[in-house]
């Protein structure tokens, strides 16, 4: 009885993969995505950008089911290491933290 009662929360506790799109702090390790990367590199280097500037440079194309054995960006240059490149290069801070040490988890 006590097993079936933990194992949901056995299940949360289970290591889920990282995704393409997930970034982390090299030193604190918090845990982002590409679109809040950008929108704080935005939010640095141009704060008056307008809406759809900031909407267009969130936007990834990825590849349809019949390029994944061919061609598909996702897996041959994930965005995640060009973001963390994007990030680096900026100089832009963790917001918990403060270090520029972005890494991609995949």
């Amino acid at each position: 009885m006590s097993l079936f009662r933990s194992w949901p929360r056995l299940v949360n506790r289970l290591p889920k993969k990282p995704s393409i799109i997930d970034l982390s702090c090299g030193r604190c390790h918090h845990k982002i995505d590409t679109k809040e990367g950008m929108q704080l590199f935005l939010r640095r280097h141009m704060p008056d950008a307008s809406v759809f500037a900031r909407t267009s440079v969130g936007q990834v194309p990825w590849g349809t089911r019949k390029q994944v054995g061919i061609y598909d960006p996702g897996r041959i240059s994930p965005p995640s290491r060009q973001v963390s490149a994007v990030l680096n290069g900026g100089k832009i801070g963790c917001p918990r933290c403060g270090a520029v040490e972005w890494r991609a988890l995949r």
